[in-house]
């Protein structure tokens, strides 16, 4: 499907010959995708992305409402936000019943219970963002409003079955074709804590000895849990301590890892080795001065496992973790890979 700022750039280089790669006129659908291929647009229907956007198809539906705001619902939860959310979604956030869980400059997140067809109604957390400049709102024609890489992201991880807030709604507003506001609309997660709270809160109230096998195997499942994405070609740009949630299951003893701030999430072939590093980096600098350097070690040995690493590889690899990072405890990542024996 093309797309309106496809469609632009094909104007573009229709009316405004010398800027841009002359091309002849497209008088069907067909010759618009020659004349974007020749532009070096992707339209592939085969590669990444292809599956997701079949779900969002199957899931979703496209909706507008009257103030001008537009964007994809979940079909089950339709109705509710057709009548609730979309007439207004900037009054729908200012009732009272709207909690306010972090404000930003650029982005406002907020949960609330909207009603559904059975029961009380379905807790959500909305995340609001703001285009702050032209060249933001620009892009956003390119790569989609903050809505839609959330969006977009949810369904990629979900597809290749990892766990991640139910996704709802991803509603827009703009002002001559440029987003002004989006909005994310996701299931709310109520029995987990983040890998930052739980390093650093958690476990701190009990001693260090009582909690060595629970460290070791969280240490464990998260270094698979970066390798299985890595393997299925999903690199997470954002993958901090706080976009990672842990739910255990105490009577179950099991334990389950949710992502969360989706937004930042891309599907490819194969993740370069630059961006395996830099999530291996993002992990190690997640608990700070509560992580021993036996226990970096410990990680990255996991780590190394998973791929099948040979020893010189798996030396490199620390050399390029520790090169990179810069630790909350004072220790640049020199220090720490000498204090590891692997300098």
């Amino acid at each position: 499907m093309i797309n309106s700022a496809q469609r632009l750039v094909v104007d573009v280089c229709l009316k405004r010959g010398p800027i841009l790669p002359r091309v002849d006129q497209p008088k069907r659908v067909e010759d618009v995708q020659t004349v974007l291929r020749k532009l070096g647009f992707s339209l592939d229907t085969k590669g990444p992305g292809a599956s997701w956007r079949s779900l969002l198809r199957d899931q979703f539906e496209f909706v507008t409402g009257k103030t001008g705001a537009f964007g994809w619902i979940r079909r089950d939860w339709a109705r509710e936000l057709s009548t609730e959310f979309l007439p207004n979604p900037e009054e729908f956030l200012s009732a009272p019943r709207a909690v306010v869980l972090k404000d930003r400059p650029k982005s406002i997140l907020y949960t609330r219970t909207v009603g559904g067809k059975q029961g009380p109604g379905l807790s959500v957390v909305i995340k609001r963002v703001r285009c702050l400049s032209l060249m933001h709102g620009v892009g956003s024609l390119f790569t989609g409003a903050a809505a839609q890489q959330s969006l977009r992201g949810a369904l990629i991880l979900r597809r290749k079955g990892f766990d991640t807030p139910t996704p709802i709604a991803a509603i827009e507003s703009r002002v001559w074709n440029l987003p002004r506001v989006s909005y994310y609309v996701a299931a709310e997660i109520t029995d987990g804590n983040s890998l930052r709270v739980f390093w650093q809160r958690t476990l701190p109230a009990f001693p260090r000895v009582a909690t060595l096998g629970k460290r070791m195997q969280v240490l464990r499942d998260v270094a698979g849990l970066l390798h299985r994405l890595h393997a299925n070609g999903i690199f997470h740009r954002d993958l901090k301590g706080s976009n990672v949630l842990l739910r255990e299951d105490e009577l179950n003893q099991s334990r389950q890892y949710c992502l969360v701030d989706v937004g930042e999430v891309r599907e490819r072939h194969s993740v370069p080795r630059t961006e395996r590093i830099r999530n291996l980096v993002q992990m190690c600098q997640i608990p700070g001065r509560f992580w021993l350097p036996r226990e970096h070690a410990f990680f990255l040995k996991c780590y190394a496992d998973y791929c099948g690493l040979s020893k010189p590889e798996r030396k490199m690899l620390v050399h390029d973790v520790f090169g990179r990072a810069r630790f909350k405890n004072g220790r640049s990542g020199a220090a720490q890979a000498r204090s590891l024996g692997a300098a």
